[in-house]
């Protein structure tokens, strides 16, 4: 019996990162959409170390994950651009004053200057 890559057994949707979904998030092609949700568990858990690779194409994928090899095959290139789109954020969220990354505008900055 042959063994599938990347097997699992749940959708993959990361509404932590989009939270409208993958296919509405206007990040990825529909054939990537489709890989992330079909294989996204089996992506993340090869990707974090908690799954031990069970085929050729999957060693392939943890070696692309290192940067020890260029990224070939649809499934990487998939994961890739999800870490990509996810790396350094925790949730989805807008800037507020709250936020200080956002600059407060000043009184200085006004778009009406009063001295025209």
């Amino acid at each position: 019996m042959k063994t599938s890559s990347f097997a699992c057994n749940s959708k993959f949707y990361a509404q932590e990162y989009f939270p409208y979904g993958l296919s509405r998030s206007g990040e990825f092609t529909r054939e990537q959409v489709s890989l992330l949700e079909n294989h996204g568990h089996a992506y993340q858990a090869l990707w974090d170390g908690s799954r031990e690779a069970s085929t050729e194409e999957e060693r392939d994928f943890i070696l692309v994950c290192r940067g020890e090899k260029e990224a070939n095959s649809s499934h990487e290139k998939a994961w890739l651009r999800f870490c990509e789109k996810t790396q350094g954020q925790s949730t989805v969220s807008s800037p507020s004053k709250a936020d200080p990354s956002v600059p407060e505008a000043s009184d200085s900055d006004s778009v009406f200057d009063e001295d025209l």
